[in-house]
């Protein structure tokens, strides 16, 4: 269950990959290849989707006790996942926050300057981690039972 819940933390973590490396190579010259950063985190985050049993395993031994733990896993689940979206979407107010107030006190010279690629590249990050984090508050129990499938 923390294996999988790790893996849509990963997916956030790349989305921020996705605005720091734009951001960057805008400013450094940096080469294309750096955008290649961003598949380490989904590498990692599909690993742990896939094999949550293994990475389990690997860090909490099997027991040769039978008791058991009686928790409501598919609520902790959808917590978990919850938790991760309204983590997602406070992270990304700051950038809301700014984009709002450069709408509003600028004129449109200062706007055109305010749109760089690079920062509509970093403000397309920022959507897709919104949508992600509105998706996984939103829609919790899908995803926990995406998880303990």
């Amino acid at each position: 269950m923390a294996s999988r819940l790790f893996a849509i933390y990963m997916l956030f973590v790349a989305f921020q990959m996705f605005g720091i490396v734009n951001t960057v190579g805008d400013h450094f010259d940096a080469p294309q290849s750096l955008y290649l950063m961003i598949l380490l985190p989904l590498a990692v985050g599909v690993f742990l989707w896939s094999c949550p049993m293994l990475v389990a395993h690997k860090l909490v031994p099997r027991s040769q006790f039978s008791d058991t733990i009686d928790l409501p896993a598919r609520q902790l689940v959808a917590a978990g996942a919850a938790i991760i979206g309204i983590w997602a979407l406070v992270n990304a107010l700051p950038y809301i926050g700014a984009l709002f107030a450069a709408i509003v006190v600028s004129d449109p010279y200062t706007m055109k300057s305010y749109f760089s690629p690079g920062r509509i590249m970093q403000y397309t990050g920022i959507a897709l981690q919104c949508a992600a984090g509105v998706f996984l508050v939103l829609r919790s129990w899908v995803v926990a039972d995406k998880i303990l499938a």
